[in-house]
């Protein structure tokens, strides 16, 4: 990382304003030491609210956002090349400027451009690479919960970088706080966030992967996705959209009964649920057990079968194996769906063709530009 506090004086800004966020904005800049672009996000005090998860006051005075403490604390802390780092921190006319390595374009871009025409191998590569950047977030406990096309990067090298980090949130399994289900943008958010769950953890994150698989899949075509008439039943929406595809989650008969006696140990509850014998093949596809405890569950009728991926608009030509992991990280119980690490062991990966090299990836095709 290069030395903190350098200050303006080492940066000549190329275009100023290139991107506006909620608490600020970011220039596009040369680095004079090293001559390479970077990006400079200034971001201004606010009027802060009360920290997810803690107990004070609604009104503390002003300061820097909690999301922008967070962000600058994820990026110095996680360092791996598929997720966006920071290269200096300074302060300037008052704000907080972080300065990251130039990213061309998103992957929302990139799409636009290539989807089209990206062989096996770059898709692999594309996607072993986001995979291999969430692996270093959650290895170091970190949910980004906001995962979509336009907050991953490419830089014109290949590249892929995971970035905007202003929803994440370090986590741990045995983690007793809960959280707001007040993230994700609608068409990457899991199942589970859209019945309220408070309690969730890194498998959130994987469905949101899932999405962006099935989009880069299908040409750049979103798997979950409709244009939402009323904004107060959005997750309504998401949830029929999902459920329309994934099949309508069952309820195990016994499952709301010993769920919900909270004297019951893990082991007693295991043992009474057994192995779900009374379940028919096709409702054992969509068991979500425990999720009728969630709190806004409602029920969607008529179940719905779970379809074969392969019968989705542009899914009908993808790879067998890639459509076997689509359907793993897909899962509608978040227990099912695999890690990171178990994704990027998936045999589609170790099929030929491998992934190919990211210099091997499309170049854009449009003027540079910040995003």
């Amino acid at each position: 990382m290069a030395a903190r506090g350098v200050g303006e004086d080492r940066y000549v800004i190329v275009q100023a304003e290139k991107g506006k966020g909620a608490y600020g904005t970011v220039d596009m800049a040369r680095d004079k030491e090293t001559n390479s672009m970077v990006a400079i996000k200034r971001q201004s005090q606010c009027p802060l609210e009360r920290p997810e998860g803690q107990k004070a006051p609604a009104a503390m005075g002003v300061g820097l956002h909690v999301s922008v403490i967070r962000e600058i604390q994820i990026m110095g802390q996680v360092r791996h090349p598929n997720v966006v780092g920071i290269q200096d921190v300074y302060v300037h006319d008052g704000k907080i400027c972080t300065v990251m390595p130039f990213c061309d374009y998103n992957l929302k871009d990139f799409l636009s451009e290539h989807a089209a025409t990206l062989d096996q191998a770059q898709v692999k590569c594309l996607m072993k690479q986001m995979l291999s950047g969430l692996k270093a977030l959650h290895e170091w406990y970190v949910l980004h919960r906001d995962l979509k096309p336009e907050n991953v990067l490419l830089t014109d090298d290949g590249i892929l970088k995971l970035a905007d980090f202003g929803l994440a949130r370090e986590f741990a399994d045995d983690d007793k706080e809960p959280m707001t289900p007040m993230v994700m943008t609608a068409w990457w958010r899991p199942p589970e966030l859209c019945y309220d769950a408070r309690f969730y953890g890194f498998a959130s994150d994987m469905w949101s992967i899932g999405g962006i698989f099935a989009e880069i899949l299908s040409a750049g075509n979103p798997l979950f996705s409709t244009m939402l008439s009323v904004r107060e039943r959005e997750n309504e929406h998401v949830l029929g959209q999902i459920f329309e595809i994934r099949g309508t989650p069952v309820e195990h008969p016994k499952m709301k009964k010993v769920l919900s006696d909270s004297s019951k140990t893990e082991k007693q509850i295991d043992a009474e649920m057994g192995d779900l014998k009374d379940l028919t093949e096709s409702e054992k596809t969509t068991a979500w057990p425990g999720h009728t405890l969630l709190p806004k569950y409602i029920q969607y009728g008529p179940l719905r079968a779970q379809k074969a991926l392969r019968e989705i608009p542009g899914l009908q030509t993808a790879d067998t194996k890639a459509l076997e992991l689509l359907d793993w990280m897909l899962q509608i119980d978040p227990n099912k769906r695999p890690t990171a690490e178990e994704a990027l062991g998936h045999q589609w990966f170790r099929d030929f063709p491998r992934p190919c090299a990211p210099a091997n990836l499309p170049k854009k095709r449009e003027k540079s530009r910040l995003l």
